[in-house]
């Protein structure tokens, strides 16, 4: 019994610093780069109001470039340093009113695939010219939350509010399942 304890202990002891790195939203691996080097991106949380009520809209931070930096099992930062340059972040459109109205993803079977039919949130891929030293705010603006319409994503200089030129492309929802 004791030696069994002592087992779990050492165990214990020596998983901790193996998976102390696994909740860091850093976005770059590899040697410490100066603060110089880098710039910041926030994802936008916004209120929507339908019917007299107010929804949450929000820009989730999935991925930058390569690195993910958030999920549901380590959550979604509000903000993550990366280094400048040309970069593709992958954002989560969250969109409350789906969620509350039980539209819930469904699965259809075809032949021991899986394919996954329309869901409350929506990928996208943004890609654009990061300058050093900047923070960036990437934000959705639903025009009609009513009707299943894409949104406009926006990408601003958090100092100037100046809007940002980039790329945005969805991203097919299967192929986030199959990752």
């Amino acid at each position: 019994m004791r030696i069994k304890t002592i087992n779990l202990l050492f165990l214990a002891c020596l998983s901790v610093p193996l998976f102390s790195n696994c909740i860091t939203p850093k976005a770059y691996c590899g040697d410490k780069v100066s603060a110089t080097e880098m710039f910041e991106i926030k994802g936008e949380k916004d209120k929507v109001n339908i019917q007299g009520k107010s929804y949450l809209e929000a820009a989730l931070l999935v991925k930058v470039d390569s690195q993910t930096v958030g999920s549901f099992y380590k959550g979604w930062p509000k903000a993550v340093k990366v280094k400048a340059g040309e970069r593709i972040v992958e954002i989560r459109h969250y969109k409350g009113w789906d969620a509350t109205l039980n539209n819930k993803p469904t699965v259809e079977l075809q032949t021991g695939a899986c394919k996954i039919i329309p869901d409350y949130h929506k990928h996208y891929l943004v890609k654009f010219q990061a300058d050093k030293e900047k923070k960036y705010k990437i934000a959705f603006k639903t025009k009609d939350p009513q009707k299943d319409t894409a949104p406009e994503v926006l990408l601003t200089e958090e100092g100037s509010g100046k809007q940002i030129k980039c790329k945005v492309e969805l991203i097919d929802q299967n192929s986030i399942t199959q990752r």
